[in-house]
């Protein structure tokens, strides 16, 4: 099997051993998952950015590329959607992502540290963040705001 210190079992067992140590492998798990969660943020960001500046009338894509190059200057819309530049519509979501982790992150620590739920929550989580990248799939014109 895998356990034994990675030193039985075949290749692959090995390589999720981490030699016996559950920190490592915890680590190693986490890094994992924050791959995804920040490939998955990429995209939509860039998707909700290219989305709210066709939604304010601003050009995008290959429009901005080919003005820039006509006129050696940067494109800059000032239009607005919702009362904002659509530029600043990631900037925002990273305020309010910010305050809400600083909210409840000593909470949800104080429940993983100090209560016998921490696999529950883990569980929660996970389903919490597998709905979110399944609302992802739907980012669309018509459903991104």
């Amino acid at each position: 099997g895998g356990s034994g210190g990675g030193r039985s079992g075949g290749c692959c067992c090995r390589m999720w051993d981490y030699q016996g140590v559950p920190e490592a492998k915890g680590y190693a798990l986490l890094a994992m998952g924050r791959g995804v969660a920040v490939m998955s943020n990429l995209v939509v960001n860039a998707a909700l950015l290219e989305l709210a500046s066709q939604a304010a009338g601003c050009l995008t894509g290959e429009e901005v590329k080919a003005i820039e190059e006509a006129t050696g200057e940067d494109y800059e819309c000032t239009n607005t959607i919702y009362g904002q530049n659509p530029l600043s519509l990631i900037s925002n979501i990273a305020v309010v992502t910010g305050l809400l982790s600083a909210f409840f992150m000593p909470i949800i620590g104080v429940v993983l540290d100090f209560t016998p739920h921490r696999k529950l929550v883990g569980i929660v989580f996970c389903i919490v963040f597998i709905c979110i990248q399944a609302c992802q799939i739907a980012i669309g014109p018509k459903t991104w705001f």
